[in-house]
């Protein structure tokens, strides 16, 4: 009974704190809302939003503003997914909520109810969501194998591009006797890492080009129109870190080599900063030869006992095939 009470006390609770949060939220009370979010113990990220009260929260930076008038084809999608950020969200987040309270109200009824004009407005957003570009962050290179270094990376593009696109160079690595890092096996290794680290929007793929380089030309030119590849409306980040003068690779115009309606974002904005102590894959690979521990290079989310067995059967396969000798990263 005592049990059962208390159940009940706190839907009751849950339901007038629900309340209060969609009154501060619908009057734009935004600093109230989170002020009382935080005392309480809620995430940001699970109050009552809707579609439209966010888009009011994102309009009262002067930031999102600026982006809003001065360009919103090129940095817009960049500019919100770091706001949305600070609230807990994610693009993908923001674009499934409910257009209006009326819509969120009407989802957690259990009756039919009438059809109202959200009904339209939702069918409007819809049209929005699709014409609307889409940020994404392309991180080209070799990963044989992939370490911490390169997951902080793609952790730095995931937090404000609507997709992270991770190509893989075709060509294997030798480490050993009769073993090699191929881009499967790097891939396997990405997948555990991004498990891990409970990032959901990662596409990894193998590039058709050895270089790095020449992989994120073929991507965003797109010659054989791939469905996986740079599509119309996209607004493309080149990945690259700081490191050693990375980011300069990508400094070029790449946008003459773009197909119709992709645009290339400036990489020297967004280029991700390389966290201490700095790994090298070359290293990895001679930490593997000499089967050393390799815990070093691997994530911290990926530093459990069963993660570590997985990655180490991947990359101790033999394997059979043409290898390439060079010890570059």
């Amino acid at each position: 009974m005592k049990l059962l009470f208390e159940n009940w006390r706190r839907f009751v609770e849950s339901a007038e704190y629900d309340d209060k949060f969609t009154k501060l939220l619908n009057a734009e009370k935004f600093e109230q809302a989170f002020a009382l979010a935080d005392s309480l113990g809620i995430s940001r990220k699970d109050l009552p939003w809707t579609y439209n009260s966010v888009l009011k929260w994102l309009r009262t930076n002067p930031d999102y503003e600026r982006a809003e008038t001065s360009s919103p084809d090129d940095e817009m999608p960049f500019v919100r997914a770091q706001l949305l950020d600070k609230i807990g969200m994610t693009t993908a987040d923001f674009r499934k909520l409910p257009w209006s309270q009326a819509a969120r109200s009407k989802s957690k009824r259990r009756y039919p109810v009438k059809k109202t004009k959200w009904k339209a407005r939702g069918l409007s957003r819809r049209f929005v969501e699709s014409v609307e570009p889409r940020g994404v962050a392309l991180v080209p290179g070799k990963f044989k194998p992939p370490h911490a270094g390169h997951l902080e990376m793609v952790k730095h593009y995931a937090r404000f591009v609507d997709e992270v696109v991770v190509l893989i160079s075709p060509l294997a690595l030798k480490i050993g006797e009769g073993k090699v890092i191929d881009a499967d096996r790097s891939a396997q290794v990405w997948d555990i890492y991004l498990r891990d680290a409970g990032i959901s929007n990662v596409t990894v793929m193998t590039s058709p080009s050895n270089s790095p380089v020449r992989a994120a030309f073929e991507y965003v030119e797109n010659k054989e129109e791939n469905p996986f590849y740079a599509q119309s409306g996209d607004r493309i980040i080149m990945g690259a870190s700081t490191k050693d003068g990375d980011q300069q690779r990508f400094k070029g115009n790449l946008q003459k080599y773009a197909a119709d309606g992709v645009k290339i974002v400036d990489p020297m904005k967004y280029a991700a900063e390389p966290q201490e102590p700095v790994l090298s894959a070359t290293d990895f690979r001679l930490a593997l030869s000499q089967e050393e521990d390799i815990t070093p290079w691997l994530p911290k989310t990926s530093q459990n006992e069963e993660s570590i067995r997985q990655i180490t059967h991947i990359l101790n396969a033999n394997a059979e095939e043409e290898v390439d000798d060079e010890s570059s990263s």
